[in-house]
């Protein structure tokens, strides 16, 4: 049977909660959180809120990490390709590997986007959440969408968002991210 419901939005919107708390729940949300290493629908090991281990490690607190599991550590010292399984990291390491995530993705926005830091904080949000589910070169693809956004028409920047097999492959996330998106000023 087919779910023919409206999708929630997200309760609260950058404009409203502040765009680096806003973009933390909404990617908890989306992502989801785990703190023992799982496999992620793209079969990567994964930890944290959608950190992908095996393109990008452990850039923070490694020695914390690798001390709490020493199996792991062996077996990524000796080259094994399982070596993140049973990987557990703490809340607080959890939210240091978001932060830095987020930091990554932002700064690759900033370096091809000169506009990016100027967009009001709902489409900021949209977009950053789209940068972490896709990666820059994922979001790179969506040209229309992004001429639609540095030109401040948020309505036909989340039409082309929705108009994508991304859009088909997440659903209700689709929805969330394109609503913010096209709703610049919060609304009360």
């Amino acid at each position: 049977m087919v779910n023919t419901e409206t999708p929630l939005p997200y309760p609260q919107l950058a404009g409203q909660l502040g765009y680096t708390k806003a973009l933390h729940e909404q990617l908890r949300q989306d992502e989801g959180s785990r703190l023992l290493c799982y496999q992620c629908t793209a079969d990567k090991a994964t930890i944290g809120v959608g950190h992908n281990l095996q393109a990008n490690g452990l850039p923070v607190d490694a020695e914390a990490i690798w001390k709490a599991n020493p199996d792991q550590k062996q077996a990524f010292d000796n080259g094994k390709e399982d070596c993140w399984t049973g990987l557990v990291i703490t809340a607080e390491q959890e939210q240091a590997l978001l932060e830095y995530d987020i930091q990554q993705f932002e700064n690759k926005l900033q370096e091809h986007l000169t506009w990016y830091s100027s967009l009001p904080a709902n489409p900021r949000c949209s977009l950053t959440n789209m940068c972490f589910n896709l990666g820059w070169a994922g979001l790179s693809k969506f040209v229309n969408m992004l001429a639609a956004l540095e030109a401040g028409d948020y309505e036909m920047a989340a039409n082309e968002a929705l108009d994508s097999n991304w859009a088909k492959q997440v659903g209700a996330r689709s929805y969330r991210v394109t609503e913010q998106m096209r709703t610049p000023e919060s609304r009360n």
